[in-house]
């Protein structure tokens, strides 16, 4: 596919974005590539100047910006899961649901085990708490030392969260 720029309106033009992701400045009659840095999210992102001031933006919002996809309600998915490939034909519109969904389709999203973003504990934490359970430890006191609430003690214990795998192998 052919690169195709296209202005940045929001910006007065300042800023162009190309169909391959990237971004260049046009301040001063200079062109110049800005070279995105990594944000917090993993999501490439540049630094843009309007006036006094400054902001990061990311290059992918950029790019459904410059090219009119940008709609209500509805977010920006990588069709291939790389959050670096900003090329407008891996972007599409989506509900926030369908994005969910595709995330865990193609693996890049659990709700299961350490891969989850919100999990507080592993399986050798898990095995500990186990441990102080059957030494006689209350699940209050276990649950105050490993920052996570009585119930979740409660599954651990009982095999429905960090289920011990048995073997029928004899």
């Amino acid at each position: 596919m052919e690169e195709v720029w296209k202005p940045l309106e929001i910006y007065n033009g300042e800023y162009a974005v190309s169909s391959h992701g990237r971004v260049m400045s046009l301040k001063n009659g200079v062109e110049r590539i800005l070279k995105p840095s990594v944000g917090s999210a993993g999501y490439p992102q540049v630094t843009i100047t309007f006036g006094k001031n400054r902001k990061s933006r990311a290059v992918h919002r950029l790019v459904a910006i410059a090219f009119d996809m940008i709609q209500d309600g509805l977010e920006i998915n990588h069709i291939d899961g790389n959050k670096c490939n900003n090329n407008l034909n891996n972007l599409e519109l989506c509900t926030r649901a369908y994005n969910m969904k595709h995330a865990y389709k193609i693996g890049l999203s659990s709700r299961k085990g350490v891969i989850n973003p919100l999990v507080k504990i592993n399986m050798e934490i898990a095995n500990e708490i186990r441990r102080e359970v059957s030494s006689g430890k209350t699940y209050a006191a276990v649950s105050r030392k490993y920052k996570i609430s009585q119930t979740q003690v409660s599954r651990i214990i009982n095999n429905e969260r960090w289920i011990i795998e048995t073997s029928n192998a004899l």
